[in-house]
């Protein structure tokens, strides 16, 4: 069985993590059989009911599975579980210390980011001045290009 191929978004709360993963899955589940994994950090039946409206915003916008992991949980024992489904890909929206190739979503107002450089594939930011700061950076507007760089590193090739 191939490898299924594993790309992250993490960023602060808020940051537009799950706008993203949308708008990418609405074009790449055309081509794609993608699978997603939520992270939510911490446990409040409040919160996790609003996360869980999340997964079915991926559905919705083209997902053949998700998953909301809570807490600790690891998300290793879905990721064998969507070896089993077909998958040309899986997302991973959080779980920043994970060691899997990520995007990291920033926006103008924050000042701060915390990434590991080695898994690294791009900044996404609405903050132009981020462009020439870092070596990989997308315009959190221009999903076409996100989607193309994710289609060429991952996607291609089969």
């Amino acid at each position: 069985m191939n490898k299924i191929p594993i790309v992250s978004f993490v960023g602060y709360s808020n940051s537009g993590k799950t706008t993203m993963i949308r708008k990418i899955l609405e074009k790449l589940s055309q081509e794609y059989k993608i699978g997603v994994i939520k992270h939510h950090g911490h446990i409040n039946e409040k919160n996790t009911s609003a996360k869980k409206k999340d997964t079915d915003i991926f559905i919705l916008a083209g997902a053949k599975e998700t998953k909301l992991l809570i807490g600790d949980m690891n998300p290793d024992d879905i990721i064998e579980e969507y070896k089993n489904l077909e998958l040309d890909l899986i997302i991973i929206e959080g779980f920043k210390k994970l060691n899997y190739p990520k995007f990291y979503i920033k926006r103008e107002n924050i000042k701060e980011i915390y990434y590991n450089e080695d898994k690294l594939l791009g900044i996404i930011s609405d903050d132009i001045a981020d462009s020439s700061k870092h070596k990989i950076w997308f315009n959190i507007n221009d999903v076409d290009n996100i989607v193309d760089f994710i289609k060429n590193r991952f996607l291609k090739g089969d």
